[in-house]
């Protein structure tokens, strides 16, 4: 049976889940402390948010990235090839034509620890071909990459995944 995978707003929704929850928490934080009449409390809130808009934009700027290195692409995952489709292109993957596969993450991930900071979430993984063509499948296309892929997949840390 074949699996076609394409990026969908429940993948947008995933990745984007862990901003959310980081920009709730630090504003409940610096309300607590505005509310408890710190003395330099204003001080605080604003080291609090600047810190917040510069981590948001980080995390905005890879999901874009994500989205655009994988926009219409489509997988089709057969039992001995891939199918990589975009813009109406189809590229053929056999899985002996591999010449390795390297999945690059975060430090979380890639010590398999549960995903804390929103950046945790961001991961690819690219395909590298025996005639040196490569394919980049990032995680808002393809999240569950690790139990996926053929052969030996080799993990790559990386402090931001950025796609290379």
């Amino acid at each position: 049976m074949d699996t076609i995978i394409k990026i969908s707003w429940r993948s947008h929704l995933k990745h984007l889940k862990g901003i959310f929850f980081f920009l709730a928490f630090f504003t409940l934080f610096a309300f607590y402390q505005y509310s408890k009449g710190i003395q330099h409390s204003i001080d605080a809130l604003i080291v609090v948010y600047a810190f917040m808009i510069g981590y948001s934009i980080l995390v905005l700027y890879l999901h874009l990235e994500y989205y655009f290195t994988n926009k219409g692409v489509s997988l089709t995952i057969e039992r001995d090839k891939i199918i990589y489709s975009k813009k109406g292109v189809d590229a053929e993957i056999n899985f002996q034509d591999i010449k390795k596969i390297e999945r690059f993450m975060t430090r979380r991930l890639f010590n398999g620890k549960h995903m804390i900071l929103p950046t945790d979430f961001y991961h690819y993984t690219k395909i590298t071909l025996r005639n040196d063509e490569s394919y980049v499948i990032t995680s808002l296309l393809f999240p569950d990459a690790k139990q996926k892929w053929p052969g030996n997949v080799e993990p790559k840390l990386k402090i931001i995944t950025f796609v290379d």
